[in-house]
């Protein structure tokens, strides 16, 4: 080999690791390239990452502080509730009886009452408390008038409003006649307020009712929950009452421990008694009763009041003409010494009878408003109304109530009606349901309360203007009515 093969070789060489080291460059450039691209990449990612943990931690902070303010606010604004069915939860009579004076003080013992019971418990006394009675007032103010503990239903409702604006947070709720009307409200309220935690505690009064029972039996396992609620006894609780593990309470300076209604079964007897003895029949009926004369003061269980006996008391004999045979609530009141309401013509009554008492309003045991018994319309009195609305429609105010409001009304007021004839109008009125119904307050409706087809049986149902009042009771209370 020459010496030029061998610088030719050597070149070559050179050349080789040339390329080699260019190869090297050129891959780890390559791979510079490729380590910056994924380090632009990753810092991209950590910015934006960095910038969405200071976004959250923002949020978080701003949440923090939010939940701290509803903390405060829920602290600042919690309240206690206390729910109480006022259809068995009397005030002692005294306090009824004493008005509006009384309805203060009844607030203000109920309050004391509140308040003590809730620092038995470890609660703070000082929160705001809400009181809310729901009660049926009218048929209440019935039975207590009946008991002769007020004058009338309207000493009732004045101590309702009395009651009401005693204490700014206490509301007595008239929930109107008809059943579970109360419970409904009292189920609601329960249900929202034990689920509001503003809402620290409910006191329950209304352990008289087994119906309660199916809302508070879910947490007798709960401790949680059920340290929230403690159990009002007015009467007598129910037995599946004491086996929930509430705490069970009462108010003795409020209310009063025994029911009002073992007072009327009581006293209900002695009314029956009484209608005896003062021979309560039709007034042209001689029969005299052989019950043996009741003390006067008995005479009527409702002092000053006059009481009257509907349809349960003893008729006239079968011999006795066919208007002096009517058993009815108007010859009731005249056996009574109280003239009936002027809608009836009674055969005896004199001039010389000066009327006490000229409104009435009858409710049955429940206190729904019931129709009083109209005398029987003839044939020719009705033949002969028809006779009159065929040529003009009468006006039902002008001439049932004496007097039309009406502007410019539609409806005929000329002319008069007979006896017999008004007697046929106040049939036909009493056709027209009361918008009111059972809760009707109104002493001269002469709208029907209950529908007058259904104990005749020719109730058509479905569809009847009537229907939402079917089946009350029509006998119980509504043997006795009072004139207020």
């Amino acid at each position: 080999m020459t010496d030029y093969a061998y610088l030719e070789a050597q070149l070559h060489g050179f050349k080789e690791s040339d390329r080699q080291r260019d190869a090297l460059l050129m891959e780890t450039l390559q791979r510079l390239v490729s380590m910056e691209s994924k380090y632009k990449a990753t810092y991209r990612d950590y910015e934006s990452e960095r910038t969405f943990r200071h976004h959250w931690q923002d949020k978080a902070e701003s949440a923090e502080r939010d939940l701290l303010t509803i903390q405060t606010n829920v602290e600042a604004n919690s309240f206690i509730q206390v729910l109480i069915d006022g259809d068995a939860a009397y005030f002692h009579d005294a306090l009824i009886q004493a008005g509006a004076d009384g309805a203060s003080q009844a607030a203000h013992k109920l309050l004391v009452e509140i308040k003590n019971h809730l620092a038995s418990r470890g609660i703070d006394s000082d929160l705001p408390v809400f009181v809310n009675i729901y009660a049926n007032v009218g048929g209440l103010a019935g039975k207590l008038t009946y008991l002769g503990l007020i004058d009338g239903p309207g000493d009732m409702h004045n101590f309702v409003r009395a009651f009401n604006t005693s204490q700014p947070l206490f509301n007595f709720v008239d929930v109107g006649s008809g059943k579970e009307k109360a419970d409904h409200k009292i189920r609601e309220m329960f249900r929202i307020q034990l689920s509001n935690k503003q809402c620290k505690h409910i006191i329950f009064g209304g352990c008289h009712d087994n119906g309660y029972l199916t809302i508070l039996e879910q947490y007798r396992h709960d401790n949680d929950t059920s340290s929230r609620i403690s159990l009002l006894e007015t009467i007598p609780a129910q037995a599946g009452f004491y086996a929930l593990n509430i705490k069970m309470s009462r108010f003795p300076s409020v209310f009063r421990a025994e029911s009002l209604d073992k007072s009327l079964v009581i006293a209900m007897p002695q009314l029956r008694q009484t209608a005896s003895a003062t021979n309560i029949r039709s007034p042209n009926t001689n029969t005299k009763s052989n019950t043996p004369p009741v003390p006067s003061n008995d005479a009527s269980p409702v002092p000053g009041k006059a009481v009257a006996v509907n349809t349960t008391v003893p008729k006239a004999s079968p011999s006795a003409s066919k208007a002096s045979s009517v058993t009815s609530w108007a010859s009731a009141a005249v056996a009574n010494g109280v003239p009936s309401d002027k809608e009836v013509t009674l055969a005896n009554r004199t001039k010389k009878t000066k009327p006490t008492v000229s409104r009435f309003i009858l409710y049955n045991y429940d206190g729904n408003r019931l129709d009083a018994t109209l005398p029987p319309a003839s044939a020719n009195d009705h033949t002969n109304l028809h006779a009159r609305m065929e040529k003009a429609k009468l006006c039902n105010d002008h001439f049932l109530r004496g007097m039309c409001v009406t502007e410019s009304c539609k409806y005929s007021h000329s002319g008069k009606l007979s006896a017999g004839e008004l007697n046929a109008l106040r049939h036909k009125a009493r056709k027209l349901s009361c918008p009111n119904k059972l809760g009707c307050e109104d002493y001269d409706c002469y709208c029907g309360h209950v529908c007058p087809y259904e104990k005749s049986g020719k109730c058509k149902g479905e569809g009847c203007h009537f229907e939402d009042v079917h089946g009350i009771d029509r006998v119980g209370f509504s043997d006795y009515f009072f004139w207020v």
